[in-house]
């Protein structure tokens, strides 16, 4: 049996993570359940994303305009507009699909809040389904409809710069309003 030194394992290990990172900074998919990876299969989405466990995001440089009172629908759009450029069939490589670009565990969630599998997986390629989904969600942890909560809840992997885009995206669409 040939002995490997220490070394030229953790050399093999650091090369799978940075592969791992790499392939997942590549991707820009940083969807809903983009933490599949590091969450066991038991726990449950709702344990996962209770209110007071939301990430909290760094303040970006230039404050962004207050959001009084919120326009759920444009809001909605301009999530669509970043995620999948509404694009209705657009999958990412983690697995995301449709005009919101929704996990598998997404539709999971919503169906354990409803308490019946009325949606099927198939169903986030349905733009009206999709909005359903993303209310009902909301409805059930984010009842106030705060943009922020809103948007980790939707993805809570993302970084300053997708909250940014959206909300950018949101004013603009509030500007063509008026």
């Amino acid at each position: 049996m040939k002995k490997t030194n220490i070394s030229t394992v953790l050399l093999a290990a650091y090369a799978v993570i940075i592969t791992i990172v790499a392939t997942c900074y590549a991707c820009q998919c940083e969807h809903l359940k983009h933490h599949h990876d590091y969450v066991p299969a038991d726990t449950t989405y709702a344990l996962i994303l209770e209110p007071d466990s939301l990430p909290k995001q760094p303040q970006p440089d230039k404050p962004m305009p207050p959001i009084e009172p919120v326009n759920w629908d444009k809001f909605i759009t301009a999530i669509a507009w970043t995620e999948s450029r509404h694009d209705d069939n657009a999958i990412s490589c983690k697995g995301a699909v449709g005009y919101l670009q929704l996990m598998p565990i997404y539709v999971e969630d919503v169906n354990r809040i409803l308490g019946e599998d009325k949606y099927k997986l198939s169903d986030r390629r349905n733009r009206q389904k999709s909005i359903e989904m993303f209310n009902i969600l909301q409805d059930h942890y984010n009842p106030e409809h705060d943009i922020d909560k809103a948007l980790a809840l939707h993805n809570p992997r993302a970084g300053q710069g997708y909250f940014d885009e959206i909300k950018q995206n949101y004013f603009n669409y509030l500007e063509m309003l008026n």
